[in-house]
C-alpha cells in the first residue's frame, strides 16, 4: 500500500515541480511548447489557484490516512504542492506588480512607449488617444488595429496637439483586422523611416519597425503579433516566437514590443533572446497579466510585452484596462543604460 501510494504521489510531485520552471528540465523542457503545455505554463496565476487548492485537499487526505496508518506519501505531497503554489506566486511578485503614475513628466532622454491590441478596434480610439497624450507615450504599437483605424488615431493625437508619424502594414481593408498592426512614433524623436524583416524568418509577416532617418541616439521601434498558439497553428507558433525572439538578439538598436502570445517562461524554454531585456520586468510590471482582460489581471496571462537587446532599462510602467478590447494595454517608460 506504501509503494502504492508513493507510485502515485512521484509523477505529481514531478509535475508539480515542471511547472515551476520547465527549462530546468533539459530536453524535457521543450514539453511546455506543445499541447496543453504552452497554454497550461503561460497561467501562472492559476497554477497558483490550483496548486494551493489541490494542497489543501491532499492535506486533507493525509488527515484522513493517518487515522488508518501511513500518511507520508500524501502528507510529502502536500507540501511539495504547497511549495509549488509559492513558488508560482513568487515568481509573479518578483516579476513585479507595480503601477507607476506615467503623467509625471520624464527625464530629458526617456522614452515612454505603449503596446496595445485593440482586438480589431473594439475600442473607444479616444480614450486610447487620451491615455497616450496623458502619459507622455512617444511609440504605439496598435496590434489587430486597421490601417484606417490607425490614420484616425493620428488625426486624434494631432487634435490633442500631438504630432505622430504613422506606420503600417498595407493589410487589405477586406482582409481581417487580426493581421493588421500600425507603428505610430511621435514627431518629437525626430524624423523615422519603415525598414522590413525578410532575412529575418517565419512570424515577420505581421511585424513592422521604424527606424531614426538619421542616426540620432534614439532606438528603432518593431510591433510584433505572433500567431496564437491555438491546436491547429502549434507548429507555426514555436517557429514564429523563436523567429522574434532571435530577432531581439540580433537587433540591439531596437525596443520590440507587441502581443507575443508568448511569455517570458516560453522564450526561456525555447532557449532563445538570452541577451534580451524584459522591460516590463524591468519597470516593475512584469507580474500582472493582460490578457484576457476580463480576467483578473493576477490570473491573465502576460503576453504583451516590451522586450530590447540594447542598452536600456525600464524606469517606470503601467498596466491599463482601455475598454472593448480582450487585452489590457501595457506603457512602459524606458531609458538610457548609464
Amino acid at each position: 500500500m506504501r509503494l502504492l501510494k508513493w507510485g502515485m504521489a512521484a509523477p505529481i510531485i514531478l509535475l508539480a515541480i515542471y511547472t515551476i520552471q520547465p527549462a530546468w528540465f533539459g530536453p524535457f523542457a521543450s514539453w511546455a511548447t506543445f499541447l496543453p503545455g504552452a497554454q497550461i505554463i503561460a497561467l501562472r496565476g492559476w497554477l497558483v489557484v490550483g496548486f494551493a487548492v489541490l494542497a489543501v485537499a491532499t492535506g486533507v487526505l493525509s488527515v484522513v490516512f493517518r487515522c488508518f496508518g501511513s500518511a507520508h506519501a500524501t502528507r510529502v505531497l502536500a507540501l511539495v504542492l504547497t511549495g509549488t503554489a509559492l513558488c508560482h506566486a513568487g515568481t509573479i511578485y518578483f516579476r513585479g506588480l507595480g503601477d507607476d503614475d506615467l503623467t509625471v513628466a520624464p527625464q530629458k532622454n526617456d522614452i515612454t512607449v505603449m503596446q496595445y491590441n485593440t482586438e480589431g478596434g473594439q475600442v473607444d480610439f479616444d480614450v486610447v488617444a487620451d491615455n497616450i497624450v496623458k502619459n507622455h507615450v512617444q511609440a504605439v504599437s496598435l496590434v489587430e488595429t486597421s490601417t484606417q483605424a490607425g490614420k484616425d488615431m493620428v488625426k486624434k493625437l494631432r487634435a490633442r496637439g500631438q504630432e505622430f508619424q504613422f506606420f503600417h502594414q498595407g493589410v487589405s481593408r477586406w482582409d481581417s483586422d487580426w493581421r493588421s498592426s500600425v507603428l505610430l512614433v511621435n514627431k518629437n524623436l525626430g524624423t523615422y523611416v519603415p525598414f522590413t524583416f525578410e532575412h529575418d524568418g517565419k512570424g515577420t509577416q505581421r511585424t513592422l519597425g521604424a527606424r531614426p532617418e538619421e542616426p540620432n541616439g534614439k532606438p528603432a521601434f518593431i510591433s510584433v503579433h505572433p500567431v496564437a498558439p491555438v491546436p491547429k497553428y502549434m507548429e507555426e507558433w514555436r517557429e514564429e516566437v523563436t523567429n522574434i525572439y532571435t530577432m531581439c538578439d540580433t537587433r540591439k538598436d531596437a525596443i520590440i514590443l507587441g502581443d507575443f502570445n508568448s511569455t517570458r517562461d516560453h522564450q526561456k524554454i525555447l532557449g532563445v533572446g538570452t541577451s534580451c531585456t524584459d522591460l516590463s520586468k524591468d519597470a516593475g510590471i512584469g507580474g500582472w497579466g493582460t490578457w484576457p482582460a476580463k480576467t483578473p489581471s493576477l490570473l491573465a496571462s502576460p503576453i504583451d510585452r516590451v522586450l530590447t537587446g540594447g542598452h536600456y532599462r525600464g524606469v517606470g510602467g503601467s498596466v491599463l484596462n482601455n475598454g472593448g478590447s480582450d487585452h489590457r494595454a501595457v506603457i512602459v517608460r524606458i531609458a538610457p543604460e548609464k
